[in-house]
């Protein structure tokens, strides 16, 4: 006669059957608190808090390299001419002047030398040179003489004082360079042994060799009026 095979149950005890218990609410609580959470309202947002006070500054950066120099700016106009016009005269000595020029007589200087193209300042007689534009010019002179005596520069036939130069002793030359001003257009400009001359001068006809001796007359205009 066969036994018949029965399942064995495990045993149980009090504290199983407590955490079972205590599983089984755990998951009706959970339930439960998922259930009520889309019925959760929330409340209206607070006021904005207050600002932060502001943080300390950071330390200035080091400086960043120089940059490549700029390109070269435009050029400018071109400058003015110092001058307006130029023109050179002069004399050799003999035959162009008598070797004695008496008091208020002019020295010739009927020689034309270098001048700008197109000058202004012309020969108007062996003595007489004519200026362009009224204005002020740069007036330059050398004569060689044999003895004292003085020159002077004479516009239109007027003796200009503060143009007088002279020599006292030895045989050199007389000259100098003065600034003029011309009041009208076209005077005529002369070097002159001065009318109140005690005596006639002589020019020297070959000093220091036998060339003649040159006599030199430069004018430069500076500005038209």
């Amino acid at each position: 006669m066969q036994r018949q095979s029965r399942r064995v149950r495990p045993p149980t005890t009090p504290l199983l059957q407590f955490l079972v218990a205590l599983l089984a609410l755990g998951i009706a609580i959970a339930a439960l608190v998922l259930a009520l959470l889309p019925h959760v309202n929330t409340g209206p947002t607070g006021a904005p808090g207050t600002p932060g006070t502001d943080g300390t500054p950071g330390t200035n950066g080091t400086n960043g390299a120089n940059g490549a120099p700029g390109a070269p700016g435009p050029g400018g106009p071109p400058g003015t001419n110092a001058f307006i016009d130029y023109a050179n005269f002069y004399a050799l000595m003999a035959p162009d002047n008598p070797l004695a020029v008496a008091p208020g007589r002019d020295v010739a200087f009927p020689q034309t030398g270098p001048a700008m193209p197109g000058t202004a300042i012309t020969s108007a007689s062996a003595t007489q040179i004519r200026l362009g534009p009224a204005g002020f010019y740069s007036v330059a002179f050398t004569v060689e003489t044999d003895n004292t005596g003085q020159l002077v520069l004479a516009l239109d036939g007027i003796e200009l004082p503060a143009t007088v130069t002279g020599r006292d002793n030895g045989k050199t030359y007389i000259g100098e360079t003065v600034l003029i001003k011309a009041g009208v257009d076209n005077q005529l400009l002369t070097v002159r042994n001065p009318a109140t001359a005690g005596a006639s001068l002589t020019l020297t006809p070959s000093a220091g060799g036998s060339e003649p001796v040159s006599a030199q007359l430069t004018i430069m205009q500076l500005y038209a009026a």
